[in-house]
């Protein structure tokens, strides 16, 4: 995942893209097994893979429960206001049944 994010960065270095977009839906698609990848990738240093992390989490909703602590630790430490909505969005689709 995170080469394909590298390759999207060499394509695009402007920012998200649709192609990262359908990378994220790809990797929700997965679902459970992908789960524990998603869920470092919310420590990436670039913020590119963490915005992808929340997206791809948010796509893949109640299977991505365990990402709930890592989601809440960063709502509360962004100052990054699109962040942090991307970041309530992913929890509640998460916490939805």
């Amino acid at each position: 995942v995170t080469a394909m994010i590298d390759m999207d960065k060499r394509i695009n270095p402007s920012g998200r893209t649709e192609v990262e977009f359908e990378i994220a839906m790809a990797v929700a698609k997965i679902g459970t097994p992908a789960m524990p990848l998603l869920n470092n990738l919310l420590d990436d240093a670039d913020m590119r893979c963490r915005w992808f992390a929340v997206l791809a989490l948010g796509l893949a909703g109640p299977k991505a429960v365990e990402s709930l602590p890592k989601l809440t630790a960063m709502a509360a430490t962004t100052d990054d206001r699109r962040f942090s909505s991307a970041i309530a969005n992913t929890m509640a689709r998460i916490k939805k049944e």
